[in-house]
């Protein structure tokens, strides 16, 4: 059994998965993209728009998940270079 701490950041985390699916989807991406693994490998990728911190650093709080998933949204939207 997960704490509730852990059992918010698993649903925090499949959120942004999913949002990722979506958005990929929408923009008429592959069917064989794998959001899942797109999603762990960035989180862990230095962003400059977070001063150089990994996404993943972020996510342990409900304001940090939603900056994260500001900052998908605005990247994949072209918004940020």
């Amino acid at each position: 059994m997960f704490s509730t701490e852990q059992s918010e950041r698993v649903i925090r985390l499949e959120c942004l998965i999913g949002q990722i699916a979506v958005m990929v989807d929408n923009a008429g991406g592959s069917k064989d993209f794998d959001a899942a693994r797109w999603v762990g490998e960035w989180l862990e990728q230095p962003v400059h728009a977070l001063g150089g911190a990994k996404p993943a650093d972020f996510m342990g709080t409900m304001t940090g998940q939603a900056l994260v998933s500001s900052l998908l949204i605005q990247s994949l939207a072209g918004v940020l270079a």
